[in-house]
C-alpha cells in the first residue's frame, strides 16, 4: 500500500478544529452538514487524528463523534486483511459458504482453499480457466439482497477495532477534495455493479490477493492477505460528490421558485 500522507489530514484538521460553523469555509460547511444534523453558529468542532489503517480522523461536534477515512489517487486499496478473516465475516453477514470457499480458491490460485497447493496460477491463468465460475459467483454476490451489508463491512469497518463505523470517505490530492457519506457510497456501489469485471467483486469493489506470486519467495508471509480495491475511486467519488451538489442546487432553485411564486 502507498504510505499515508498525514500532511493532507493535518491540513484538513486545521481547517475545522477549534472553529464554529460560521467560521468554516463553505466547502467545509457542506461537509459537516452531511455529517451532523444539529449545527449552530456557536458550537466548536474538534478534530483528532487517528493513525490507523482505516479511520484517519475523528470529528467531534456537541458530543457526537464521526469518523473519516482519507484516500488519494495512489490509495485505491480500501482494506487489506487475512482472507480467512474476511470470508468468515462475510459468511456471518449472510454470504453463502460455497461463495466464501470459492473466494479463497480464487485468492490462492493453486486449486486449494488454504494456499498449500504445489502449482500456482497467475491472475490471468485463473481468470481464464475459471471464468465461468467467477461469473457465476459474481452474480450470486451482486444479486444478493445483503450486498449493502457486505459493502458496509468491507469499506466502513476497522479490522482491528469494531467499536465504530466509518462515516465518510474524503478523497483529496491537497488541492482537489470531494467527500461521500457512508450511505452515499453504499447506494453508489449498489447502483454500479460493474458486472464487466473479470475477477470477484462487490459492485465496483474488486476482491483480490494483496500479493499473488507464482514462485515462492521471501514475501510468503503476505500470501494470506487479500485486499478490497476501488480502481476508479477518483471518478466514482467525483460522481457522488457532484450528484449531491446538483441535487442540492435543484432543491434550492425549486424553493426559490415557490417563494417568488407566492
Amino acid at each position: 500500500m502507498a504510505k499515508k500522507d498525514y500532511s493532507l489530514i493535518k491540513n484538513f484538521s486545521e481547517k475545522i478544529n477549534g472553529k464554529t460553523y460560521g467560521e468554516l469555509d463553505s466547502n467545509y460547511q457542506l461537509l459537516v452538514d452531511a455529517l451532523f444534523d444539529n449545527t449552530d453558529l456557536d458550537s466548536i468542532f474538534e478534530c483528532f487524528i487517528i493513525y490507523s489503517e482505516q479511520a484517519n480522523l475523528k470529528l467531534v461536534y456537541k458530543g457526537t463523534e464521526k469518523y473519516l477515512i482519507f484516500r488519494t489517487q495512489d490509495e485505491t486499496i480500501m482494506r487489506f486483511e487475512d482472507v480467512d478473516s474476511i470470508t468468515d465475516k462475510l459468511v456471518e453477514l449472510g454470504i453463502e459458504k460455497n461463495t466464501a470457499n470459492f473466494m479463497k480458491f480464487f485468492h490462492y490460485g493453486d486449486n486449494t482453499m488454504d494456499g498449500k497447493g504445489t502449482k500456482r496460477m497467475s491472475t490471468d491463468e485463473i481468470k481464464f480457466k475459471y471464468h465461468n465460475e467467477i461469473a457465476f459467483y459474481n452474480r450470486l454476490i451482486n444479486e444478493d439482497e445483503k450486498l449493502g451489508s457486505y459493502v458496509e463491512y468491507l469499506l466502513f469497518t476497522d479490522p482491528k477495532n469494531d467499536n465504530y463505523l466509518i462515516d465518510m470517505i474524503v478523497y483529496t490530492d491537497g488541492n482537489y477534495q470531494v467527500f461521500a457519506t457512508r450511505e452515499e457510497v453504499i447506494s453508489f456501489v449498489l447502483e454500479n455493479k460493474s458486472m464487466y469485471l473479470k475477477n470477484i467483486h462487490f459492485g465496483c469493489l474488486s476482491f483480490q490477493p494483496f500479493y499473488r506470486k507464482v514462485n515462492i519467495d521471501d514475501k510468503e508471509e503476505k500470501r494470506d492477505l487479500t485486499c478490497i480495491r476501488w480502481f476508479n475511486l477518483s471518478s466514482s467519488m467525483s460522481q457522488i460528490h457532484f450528484s449531491r451538489y446538483f441535487s442540492h442546487r435543484n432543491v434550492v432553485e425549486e424553493n426559490s421558485e415557490v417563494i417568488i411564486g407566492n
